[in-house]
């Protein structure tokens, strides 16, 4: 078997990027080591977002939540300043999201949040597999105007080569009102090996054509590691 730190050989085979994330997750699950070094800045700084909007429940997709780690600090967030709220955790890989449900369970207790769990936040949240560049397509399980936030962390790799297309998609699900939350690590395409390039002025670019108003950009990294999250609404 190949050594842990070899998980990104699912990402790139033969040159070419894939992100095959199910298998990726089966073999290590926590292929970004947040476990051993913490929440990044830009992850925080994304947290910090969400705390700005109103205070009322939000319907929240956390799109590409991955195994739950970042998402289980989004829930308790939520929990002490929105109760009410509604979580949906969506990602790719089933794998992941069973190991985002054992997490939140350990750590909030094995009933549903919101029915009288051990550490009941009054935040209901579900898991719904879903691959996310099916977005815009007919066969997406969440009709147009489902959500209050879309809250997209460190997900823009797996999705560079449909990237046209989420953030009408997104747009569509949102309410109007609503809002959309980026995280995302950039750096450059000489500095990594383990996923495709993602250039960060296009992403800002094809989120403005798609109707979206930045509102707030947090930069936690302008060097090589280039590190944002940033809040943008439509109307």
């Amino acid at each position: 078997m190949p050594a842990e730190n070899d998980y990104h050989k699912y990402f790139i085979v033969d040159g070419k990027h894939v992100g095959d994330y199910e298998s990726m997750y089966r073999f290590c699950p926590d292929p970004w080591r947040i476990e051993e070094l913490g929440l990044r800045l830009d992850m925080k700084a994304a947290l910090l977002l969400v705390d700005s909007l109103p205070l009322a429940p939000l319907r929240v997709l956390d799109a590409g939540a991955g195994a739950g780690l970042l998402s289980l600090e989004l829930i308790r967030l939520l929990g002490k300043t929105r109760p009410g709220s509604d979580v949906i955790l969506s990602d790719i890989s089933e794998t992941a999201l069973g190991l985002a449900k054992k997490r939140i369970e350990k750590a909030l207790g094995p009933k549903p949040l919101g029915n009288g769990g051990p550490e009941d936040l009054g935040v209901k949240v579900t898991a719904a597999p879903f691959d996310l560049r099916q977005i815009g397509k007919a066969n997406c399980p969440w009709p147009d105007g489902t959500f209050d936030l879309v809250f997209l962390a460190q997900t823009l790799w797996g999705l560079v080569e449909n990237l046209e297309g989420l953030f009408p998609g997104l747009r569509f699900k949102l309410k109007t009102p609503g809002h959309l939350i980026i995280s995302q690590h950039f750096p450059g395409p000489d500095h990594q090996s383990y996923a495709a390039f993602v250039d960060p002025a296009l992403v800002s670019k094809l989120a403005k054509d798609a109707g979206f108003k930045l509102l707030h950009t947090l930069e936690t990294d302008r060097m090589v590691n280039h590190h944002w999250a940033a809040l943008w609404s439509c109307d």
